[in-house]
């Protein structure tokens, strides 16, 4: 059954209420960033001792590219750069889908759906403040729910 429908029939928190949820309340400020002349190998090194496969590339306060785990396998093994090398700005996304604080939950998810990604950046006058993914989402909506079992 879908969460929408669990949750009218448990008269739990309104969906609206849920898709209405500023994103400042739910994103994640404990944020990994790096820099953009980061090599390779050090970033892979980043997510492993901070448990992430995703990495925020900063400059400063400000976002200019993400880069996956996924990014940085796919260079070393399919374009066979040198991992030691290459700083992960040669390989990072650099025009990043984003999201303000003040969005809502429905329209992150529209994000997410449209530009098919599981995480948003939260930028907030230009400057890094959060981070939100699908998880994050699903894992608000069902903790809800449990509230109210």
């Amino acid at each position: 059954m879908p969460i929408l429908d669990i949750l009218k029939k448990r008269k739990q928190k309104d969906p609206e209420e849920i898709a209405r949820t500023k994103i400042s309340e739910i994103m994640k400020t404990d944020l990994v960033t790096i820099s953009e002349d980061t090599s390779l190998a050090r970033s892979i090194n980043a997510m492993r001792r901070e448990g992430v496969n995703y990495l925020l590339v900063t400059e400063g306060e400000k976002l200019v590219g993400v880069v996956t785990d996924g990014d940085i396998l796919y260079s070393i093994y399919e374009k066979k750069v040198n991992p030691e090398k290459t700083p992960v700005g040669k390989i990072m996304t650099k025009n990043v889908t984003t999201i303000s604080p003040k969005q809502t939950v429905k329209k992150a998810l529209e994000l997410i759906i449209s530009k098919k990604i599981r995480r948003l950046p939260v930028i907030e006058k230009g400057k890094l403040v959060g981070l939100v993914s699908l998880t994050d989402i699903e894992d608000y909506a069902g903790y809800l729910i449990i509230l109210k079992v």
